[in-house]
């Protein structure tokens, strides 16, 4: 099996490639998603989250806009919410692909938002990140589109699919 890691900023076509990919056929994992869910009335990560934040419950559940406010305006408050969060996500993801091993699919993609910062480069074969900030669309036009087409044609290499096969 062939691991894509995706990876981008906020706002840089990581949704868009990871929707191109499912068009392909090839599973993604979402990071985000599963943090989402992690938070979410019973999820696993709700209690840790709601101990450590307190300010951010409200009617019960935790608010992610509060959440949001609370972290990112304190570092040290950010990487509490990460120290409870990560090893969560990693549990999920190495869930997700255990999965993805029993089902012998041949290629995966792991959407992962904090790709380098969080070391997941390293359990990825290939790594597929996008820049589409209009500073850069003119001067990077070119090198986005060489990129897209590189990623289709790994993922579709990794797969063992000739796209071209029925042409």
């Amino acid at each position: 099996m062939r691991i894509i890691g995706l990876t981008g900023g906020i706002g840089m076509g990581k949704s868009t490639a990871a929707a191109m990919l499912r068009r392909m056929r090839v599973p993604v994992f979402d990071a985000d998603r599963a943090a989402h869910d992690l938070i979410a009335p019973g999820g696993a990560g709700e209690r840790a989250v709601a101990r450590a934040f307190p300010r951010s419950l409200a009617g019960g559940e935790i608010d992610r806009r509060l959440l949001g406010r609370i972290v990112f305006e304190d570092r040290a408050a950010l990487d509490r919410l990460e120290a409870i969060l990560h090893p969560l996500i990693l549990r999920a993801e190495a869930e997700y692909l255990k999965r993805a091993r029993r089902g012998r699919w041949p290629l995966v993609a792991l959407d992962i938002p904090l790709l380098y910062e969080t070391g997941a480069e390293r359990r990825v074969d290939l790594v597929a990140g996008h820049e589409n900030s209009p500073q850069a669309a003119s001067a990077s036009a070119k090198v986005l589109w060489q990129h897209d087409v590189a990623l289709h044609a790994a993922a579709f290499k990794a797969a063992g699919v000739n796209p071209f096969a029925e042409l």
